[in-house]
């Protein structure tokens, strides 16, 4: 089968960091997704309110928090028009290039509105897995070489379900 070009609005998808080393330690082992955290997390416990649901992990030794978020019971979104969502409604958030990240294209947006952070959003957002939409977030210090490996790290042994 021949892929049809591109459109001119589609944002590039880059493969996911092939250098990276995945992540050892504890496998999360959710109904959406899959994924391995550093032994040094720890488990902060879930959150929801009906719109949003989600789990949140932790390191205080690597600086890092890295939380799922499932948005519930939203229409079919391609990568496109969620990326534009999200960048719409949050400043200043800028979007990188978007990557494959366990097969699946994710987009990679920043949110820089936390003075002392850099926030990696990586959603997994087309398609919608079971009428939701998936994020994972990356919160760490902003200008630590570390955290941007940590990430990396974490996102080579991510594999989406559904």
């Amino acid at each position: 089968m021949v892929a049809a070009a591109p459109s001119e609005s589609a944002t590039p998808t880059e493969p996911a960091t092939p250098s990276a080393t995945p992540a050892t330690g504890r496998r999360i082992d959710l109904e959406q997704l899959s994924f391995v955290l550093p032994r040094s997390f720890t488990d902060m416990g879930g959150y929801g309110n009906g719109l949003v649901s989600g789990q949140t992990w932790a390191s205080e030794e690597l600086g890092c928090i890295v939380t799922l978020g499932r948005l519930v019971e939203l229409t079919e979104y391609t990568l496109e028009e969620a990326a534009e969502l999200a960048l719409a409604n949050r400043e200043p958030t800028t979007r990188e290039p978007d990557r494959v990240v366990g097969g699946e294209p994710v987009s990679m947006l920043i949110d820089q509105s936390t003075p002392a952070l850099t926030t990696y959003e990586v959603g997994e957002v087309g398609p919608v897995v079971d009428g939701s939409l998936l994020s994972l977030t990356f919160d760490f210090q902003r200008d630590e070489p570390a955290s941007a490996e940590l990430m990396e790290s974490i996102l080579a042994t991510v594999e989406w379900k559904g």
